[in-house]
């Protein structure tokens, strides 16, 4: 009996590292100086450490051909890419800091709106501070 049961749950373990491969993890936020370390270490963290294909935008930004495009255009269809590809949305909004420029959040929130309209998410993350 307990070795019935330590192979179902074996099977159980083999098939959620399966299940955390093939689903997509995004990541949204602010690149602006110290906010972008916080996105690529939750990055990192979701990837390394739990299994998770997590990515942000730059991972997408060699895939995309360059084109004539201003950044802002490159930048919404990096985030439609993302937004699409992906099952899972998480979005980090800091709070400002007195350096942060005032639209600090801007495309974050653009993002969010993007999602709502486009899915129906099952998961979306807010965090408020560090990702210590």
């Amino acid at each position: 009996m307990d070795q019935l049961y330590s192979t179902m749950n074996q099977r159980r373990f083999e098939e959620l590292a399966l299940l955390k491969q093939i689903t997509w993890v995004e990541i949204f936020g602010s690149f602006f100086e110290s906010h972008k370390k916080e996105l690529t270490d939750l990055q990192h963290y979701l990837h390394n450490i739990l299994g998770y294909d997590a990515k942000v935008s730059e991972n997408l930004d060699n895939a995309l051909p360059r084109s004539k495009c201003d950044k802002p255009i490159r930048d919404y269809t990096l985030s439609e890419r993302l937004i699409e590809d992906s099952h899972i949305h998480i979005l980090i909004f800091p709070f400002p800091k007195e350096t942060d420029p005032h639209h600090l959040n801007q495309s974050a929130t653009m993002e969010y709106i993007m999602i709502r309209e486009r899915k129906n998410p099952y998961v979306i993350v807010l965090v408020e501070k560090g990702l210590q």
